[in-house]
């Protein structure tokens, strides 16, 4: 049936009304195609031969182009007609009051996700209301699993998948981050061999893998030959994105660099898969001096290029510009001109630079100055913190303002960093001056540091013994910069054509820490035969000699210090201790971990809207600080095993179950942090119990795997007395474990006898994060194994059936 709709006056009055004037110009779009639309009645007049939606009937067999439902009144359509539609078509367009779905294979842009959160409501009010054997048709096979072999399942296709040898020559084996190369990379991360190898860790994995663990310990010892622990491993890589001058990209195996050639300005970042690349550091040319015939020469050589190239010379690429100077009394006049040249290298993350003042025929240049340095540092970071190491090679440290100018005669290593952001994430500016360095001085604004400049000179140059400086940069992001012979020595690591070491340093610390005390706690017991004295001797030397740089690295003291440490590495360093304490109880690992529990308490912040919730901190210098659900959970954790080890706590049963309160159940309607809605429940935390914005979900699947470790802990220790939690709080825990659970299986497949989480609900694979991480969440065993607990009863896990390929 056609509905007549209203006359031209009715529909006048109703385009007056912006969400339907904004409904009728995206359907005008369409046009062409009227007879095959469904629109609400009142818009009939402009799409003559339109049907409403409670008219439809077999939709999908009619081939709708555009189906517009208005939100408040999709009951009324059949619930048979709707529900394959929800299934089969996508939305297009929405706004606060309607939503216009088309066939998924039709191109053009998904509609704003932030107007989309009623579909969420209408599958569910039309799965409830279409026949059973309509639902049925579209229902994906589950299959029933135990707790062992869901575990197991989710184990083989890590060994399947993502553990991969690093190379021939190497015999190192690493992690994967994906089990095909991702984005044109291959890294393999030090922190996710640290996760994978705390799962197999456990007894009954080890013994179908038998070194596994211990290979990917040796991995993580590989990337921390001195006090760094150093992020990941990945080939040798030089691909030129772009070789436009005015545009440029070249990427090295941990960094791109980018810029204007034609501006003097080159940017560097560090790469990353998961959209954190940003750029960090600006390099410029800034100033030349000089005198010609007793006359002063100045020259901005930024604004003074006339020539630019991008070249590539087989395992080099070189970034060149090129400024004229000129005769201050006879512009016409080229008395010399002044190359600038980048070099990158396929395995260096280091990137050289060098200045020549070449004079014209004829012409000598004397008292040359040139000021090569950084620039934008207030608009990249904030830098406020210099390192210098002087030829005694004692390192000083002091803020960058109060310390520039400072000579830099004999100067062979600097680096200017963030102090105040957090551990594992600062950004470290490394340079390595030439010798005629003789002056390192700061360019300010406001009492704001924009700009580093690094002072050469030279007595004169002519055209056949020009003036050349030279030195080497490096850009890190992590911390530890008072280790400034270690970065040095970086900066000169000289690579080997193979595979390269990022120099970074890791962020997850306390994963790597936990993975080494879980192995020596298992090895300690016999459940890997007779290990050799010397490798328990090994381990706990690197294990004591990590732990301790981390706790020299604590800020414990300064002001907001929830801003100021990583909850979730700190978490991990707590149940590091808490292991090892099982291992030598008698060697102050505990008292450690007291001290660092009560550290981790002290980062707990008031949640707005609910004097009974709080969350654990986690930020930024000079922003609003976010908590993000995995260093809440991690933060549970720690405390649920800490609670599960010492006697009965106020202090932690307090701060347990204000963290539980935390933790609300939503379905995220719309994005948040970066990541998209999502269709179904899922747990959440924010800063304020009615903040919708600032609101971190269970959307990553990692997350999920976290804090159903967490709860299982927290139940345990609950129901055995250890901890005190009042009875709702306990309730809302088996809620939040209920919701985390489904939310995490609705990322999970089942096919060939192996389980696969993938990364987020929409996503099509796993990662080196997620697969060890989720396992450790659904089935607790490695939990249980640690603390001595019966394995109780564990209900099955229902896994969707994946078809095959």
């Amino acid at each position: 049936m056609t509905a007549t709709g209203p006359s031209a006056p009715d529909l006048a009055a109703t385009l007056s009304d912006p969400e339907w004037r904004s409904l009728h110009d995206f359907l005008t779009g369409l046009a062409d195609e009227t007879a095959r639309l469904v629109v609400p009645a009142p818009l009939h007049h402009a799409f003559p031969g339109a049907i409403c939606p409670q008219d439809m009937a077999d939709p999908i067999a009619q081939g709708f182009a555009a189906i517009a439902i208005h939100k408040g009144d999709y009951t009324s359509i059949p619930a048979d007609s709707l529900y394959p539609l929800l299934i089969l078509y996508r939305p297009v367009f929405a706004n606060a009051v309607f939503i216009v779905l088309a066939p998924s294979d039709r191109a053009g842009p998904a509609a704003d996700r932030a107007h989309t959160g009623a579909l969420t409501a209408m599958m569910a009010w039309a799965r409830t209301h279409a026949s059973p054997a309509l639902v049925a048709a579209t229902t994906t096979p589950h299959a029933e699993l135990s707790a062992d072999e869901a575990l197991t399942a989710m184990a083989r296709l890590i060994a399947r998948d993502l553990v991969q040898q690093v190379s021939d020559d190497s015999g190192l084996v690493a992690v994967a981050e994906t089990a095909l190369p991702f984005a044109g990379t291959r890294w393999f991360w030090g922190d996710d061999a640290g996760k994978v190898a705390e799962l197999f860790c456990l007894p009954t994995l080890a013994a179908e893998q038998p070194d596994l663990a211990s290979r990917l310990i040796d991995l993580v010892m590989a990337l921390s030959p001195a006090g760094l622990i150093h992020r990941r491993i990945g080939p040798a890589d030089l691909r030129v994105e772009s070789d436009d001058p005015h545009d440029l990209k070249v990427a090295t195996p941990f960094t791109i660099t980018f810029g204007d050639l034609s501006r003097g300005r080159i940017q560097q970042a560090i790469r990353f898969n998961d959209g954190r690349t940003r750029p960090i550091v600006c390099f410029v040319p800034a100033t030349l001096t000089a005198s010609w015939r007793g006359r002063p020469v100045t020259c901005d050589l930024a604004a003074a290029i006339f020539a630019q190239e991008v070249k590539h010379d087989g395992d080099r690429v070189m970034l060149r510009h090129v400024s004229t100077i000129r005769d201050p009394g006879d512009v016409t006049r080229e008395l010399a001109t002044v190359t600038c040249t980048y070099s990158l290298a396929a395995d260096r993350s280091t990137i050289g630079f060098e200045l020549a003042v070449r004079p014209a025929r004829f012409v000598t240049l004397k008292d040359i100055a040139v000021t090569p340095g950084l620039g934008d540092l207030d608009q990249l970071g904030h830098f406020d913190t210099l390192t210098t190491l002087g030829s005694t090679s004692r390192a000083h440290i002091a803020p960058a303002l109060g310390s520039l100018p400072l000579s830099a005669a004999a100067m062979p290593y600097l680096c200017l960093w963030e102090s105040r952001s957090l551990p594992g994430h600062a950004v470290g500016v490394h340079m390595a001056p030439a010798d005629a360095a003789t002056e390192l001085s700061a360019v300010t604004n406001d009492e704001q540091l924009t700009g580093l400049r690094l002072h050469y000179r030279g007595r004169a140059a002519t055209r056949r013994t020009p003036f050349v400086v030279r030195d080497t940069r490096l850009v890190t992001t992590g911390g530890y910069y008072d280790r400034a012979a270690e970065y040095r020595d970086l900066i000169h690591d000289a690579g080997d054509g193979g595979w390269c070491r990022d120099p970074s340093m890791s962020y997850d610390t306390g994963v790597e820490l936990n993975a080494v005390a879980t192995w020596l706690f298992f090895g300690s017991t016999g459940a890997y035969g007779a290990v050799p004295p010397d490798r328990m001797t090994t381990l706990r030397a690197w294990y004591d000699r990590h732990l301790s740089l981390y706790r020299d690295h604590l800020r414990p003291d300064d002001p907001n210090v929830h801003e100021r440490i990583f909850v979730r590495g700190l978490a991990f360093v707590i149940l590091s201790l808490d292991t090892i304490a099982r291992v030598h109880p008698d060697a102050g690992y505990d008292r450690l971990a007291d001290r660092l529990t009560n550290l981790l308490l002290d980062t707990q912040t008031p949640v707005a809207g609910d004097p009974d919730a709080a969350v654990f901190g986690g930020g930024l210098p000079d922003a609003p600080w976010r908590p993000e659900l995995d260093s809440q959970c991690a933060a549970l954790l720690a405390l649920g095993r800490r609670a599960c080890t010492e006697p009965p706590s106020t202090a932690l049963a307090a701060a347990i179950a204000a963290g539980v309160t935390a933790l609300r159940i939503a379905t995220p309607t719309s994005s948040s942090y970066g990541n998209d809605p999502l269709d179904h429940p899922t747990i959440v935390i924010s800063r304020s119990m009615d903040d919708d914005d600032l609101v971190d979900t269970g959307f990553w699947t990692y997350k999920l795997g976290l804090a159903l470790r967490a709860f299982h802990l927290i139940d345990h220790a609950a129901t055995t007395g250890r901890l005190a939690l009042p009875d709702a709080i306990r309730a809302h825990l088996q809620q939040l474990a209920a919701t985390a659970t489904q939310a995490l299986l609705r990322a999970a497949d089942y096919r060939d006898g192996l389980i696969e989480v993938r990364t987020s609900f929409n996503a099509g694979e796993t990662n080196s994060e997620t697969q060890p991480w989720a396992a450790l969440g659904l089935v607790p065993h490695l939990d249980r194994a640690l603390l001595d607990i019966p394995a109780g009863e564990a209900l099955p896990l229902s896994i969707a059936i994946t078809p095959k390929a």
